[in-house]
């Protein structure tokens, strides 16, 4: 546990403060940032769904008084990720996040313009979405059965990277014009009802995936410092979000297509279980 003195050297010094001066944040205070980065960046006044380092920094200011600048958020980070046992739950769960933006944002243009659907059936995607991240929170914990483990995490990162790239095999095709179907005839298609399939069950595994994480952060976190772990957390959520976004929309202005996403992050699963496993043998 680290001392006053350690503490505050960690969050650094107070923008705009003469040399020397130090401030840090109470962990009640470091909750109630966190609770306003979880409600987004539009809550929070600004423009965009996008977060940024200065938009964090200004967010503490708001909710604290204190202001952060850049480098004043990254000693955030490097208070966390300087505990090593962090590392790979703090990244896992923002790789979540990353990955929730990548395929949710894309709903509405996969099914209007590849699909050549309605906003029933992006409603029909979201839901299943919903449904099966719960499901497989609920189906983790049964096969858990309360013990603290990452072995699962590899694997359903696997599942997904499959689900991913039988999404992209199974529809690639852009629907011809015409007026969008809504979720009853879409789902007179037989091969409609793959895609749905391929979209729970990646949703199944994103939940079997995320779930240790989070305990494995709660557990490996003092619970005197727990409010600055989660919080350099929501600002890596933050920063991969950004992250997707960008790279969906430099995807999709290259002409890859909505498909072409999926089987790129769902690539990027398969690296990241392999990486997993690798590093869970040595």
């Amino acid at each position: 546990m680290l001392g006053r003195s350690e503490r505050v050297g960690v969050l650094g010094r107070a923008g705009g403060g003469r040399a020397g001066r130090l401030a840090r944040l109470s962990d009640e205070q470091l909750a109630q940032v966190v609770e306003a980065l979880k409600a987004g960046p539009r809550a929070n006044g600004f423009a965009t769904d996008l977060w940024t380092l200065k938009r964090v920094a200004d967010v503490i200011e708001s909710v604290t008084g204190v202001r952060y600048g850049t480098s004043q958020t990254w000693e955030i980070l490097r208070h966390a990720f300087g505990m090593k046992k962090l590392r790979m739950p703090l990244l896992g769960i923002s790789w979540f996040w990353f990955l929730g933006i990548a395929y949710l944002a894309q709903f509405p243009n996969y099914a209007k313009e590849v699909l050549g659907a309605g906003n029933q059936v992006v409603t029909l995607f979201l839901t299943l979405n919903s449904i099966g991240i719960g499901l497989g929170s609920l189906l983790v914990s049964k096969i858990l059965k309360g013990r603290i483990s990452a072995r699962l995490v590899p694997w359903s990162a696997l599942g997904m990277a499959v689900f991913a790239a039988d999404l992209w095999w199974n529809g690639g095709s852009v629907h011809a014009p015409g007026p969008l179907m809504e979720a009853v005839e879409f789902m007179a298609y037989p091969a409609h009802w793959r895609i749905l399939a391929d979209l729970f069950g990646l949703a199944l595994c994103a939940g079997v995936y995320v779930v240790p994480l989070y305990v494995i952060m709660q557990d490996e976190s003092d619970e005197a410092g727990r409010s600055r772990v989660v919080a350099a957390n929501n600002i890596v959520n933050a920063l991969l979000i950004v992250v997707a976004g960008a790279g969906s929309a430099l995807m999709l202005k290259l002409g890859s297509g909505v498909p072409a996403i999926f089987l790129g992050v769902g690539l990027l699963n398969t690296a990241l279980a392999a990486a997993i496993l690798i590093k869970a043998r040595r």
